[in-house]
């Protein structure tokens, strides 16, 4: 199925509400973080999807934003406390609570009235360890319906099998390594320590229970050497088949972690998903 949105640019504006970006300063506590929202043409209120980026965050996908803003959804994104010039510490329990801190704000009446949202089809869309944090964070909103996780990067199970296999907890420290970076108020150890307090409620597996009656698009790379697919996907997508609490579709393209050569396919499948989900696609 062919979307104009992927590689069109929009037949008709309205040059009262024309498409624009809005700049989103959220507080966590005394910490600022940084984000912003793409809006469509038109005045709303708008389907919205929060999308996750993963750990640290070199890809954020923002082309697929460009994308759905193009298809009539708004897109919120931002950076997690401690990452890309927000304020705090990181850590993956602060990644959880800012996920739960953005979808708080996109479904108050305030940003139903400020950003033309519209709260009761609101999507949280996640990579890697977006893609965690977008399940986890649809297990403690119920007006969460919706949910496409791509590559999840399943925290518990890292953590799991870092403790039996040290081959594995090397290669986990090396790309621990690199993607600490850009991160502040953290380090390798302080995160492996915090996936093992941490590794029997992240395994993303025993979240399946908790996600009655909701539509889970899940992708994942044949390729995929970060989050492995007999690793992260497989037992994730039969858990939630064994439950049958969920509404699950499945997809695998023919690529590594970041789908570098299969951009438009991603697209494709995203929209797809999208519009059988009854949201209309421009």
């Amino acid at each position: 199925m062919k979307f104009d949105c992927i590689s069109s640019d929009p037949v008709s504006r309205d040059k009262n509400y024309p498409s624009g970006v809005i700049n989103l300063l959220l507080h966590q506590g005394n910490d600022r973080l940084h984000g912003l929202m793409y809006t469509p043409s038109g005045k709303g209120p708008h389907p919205t999807i929060v999308l996750l980026h993963g750990f640290p965050g070199y890809e954020q996908n923002l082309d697929l934003a460009q994308t759905l803003r193009r298809g009539g959804f708004n897109v919120a994104t931002f950076h997690y406390r401690g990452s890309w010039g927000s304020e705090g510490d990181f850590s993956f329990s602060n990644v959880l609570e800012d996920t739960e801190l953005i979808i708080r704000t996109l479904s108050s009446e305030k940003a139903e009235n400020d950003y033309g949202i519209d709260r009761d089809r609101i999507i949280l869309a996640g990579h890697s360890m977006g893609g965690f944090a977008a399940i986890m964070g649809a297990c403690s909103f119920q007006h969460i319906t919706r949910v496409i996780s791509i590559a999840p990067y399943n925290l518990g199970a890292v953590s799991k099998k870092c403790g039996r296999d040290s081959s594995f907890r090397d290669k986990t420290v090396e790309m621990f390594e690199e993607c600490t970076v850009p991160l502040k108020g953290t380090g390798v150890y302080e995160l492996l320590e915090e996936l093992r307090i941490h590794e029997k409620i992240w395994d993303l597996t025993i979240q399946a229970p908790q996600l009655k009656d909701r539509s889970i698009l899940l992708i994942g790379g044949k390729r995929d050497d970060i989050c492995e697919k007999e690793m992260h996907h497989d037992p994730l997508a039969e858990a939630l088949r064994t439950e049958k609490t969920s509404l699950l579709s499945e997809k695998l393209l023919d690529d590594g972690h970041s789908f570098h050569d299969t951009r438009i396919a991603l697209a494709e499948n995203v929209l797809t998903w999208l519009q059988k989900q009854k949201f209309s696609i421009r």
